[in-house]
């Protein structure tokens, strides 16, 4: 996904909900730093600075998460500071824990 790209941003505080039921759709969603905070340090973590290929896109992502028997949602900010961007995609990776 494009930088520029006009999306929906995902809220922790508003559309947890709705981000959950969203992101089994395999889209890519934007979401904010408070949501790509929780996954990243409340959530369990399965892989960290991965790369990987997702739709015929292959990114760099920051984590990898999921909870039991579920594909993994990737996580990754494009930018930096007040610039920074945060993104998540369901993946074709299976839970390797479940």
């Amino acid at each position: 996904m494009s930088a520029a790209a006009e999306t929906k941003v995902y809220t922790y505080e508003h559309d947890f909900r709705a981000f959950v039921a969203a992101v089994e759709g395999g889209d890519v969603l934007e979401i904010d730093a408070e949501m790509f905070r929780y996954q990243e340090n409340i959530l369990p973590v399965k892989g960290i600075c991965e790369v990987v290929t997702i739709r015929g896109v292959t990114r760099y992502v920051d984590f990898l998460q999921g909870e039991g028997d579920e594909l993994l949602t990737a996580f990754w900010q494009e930018g930096h500071g007040d610039a920074a961007r945060y993104f998540a995609q369901l993946t074709h990776i299976w839970n390797p824990e479940a």
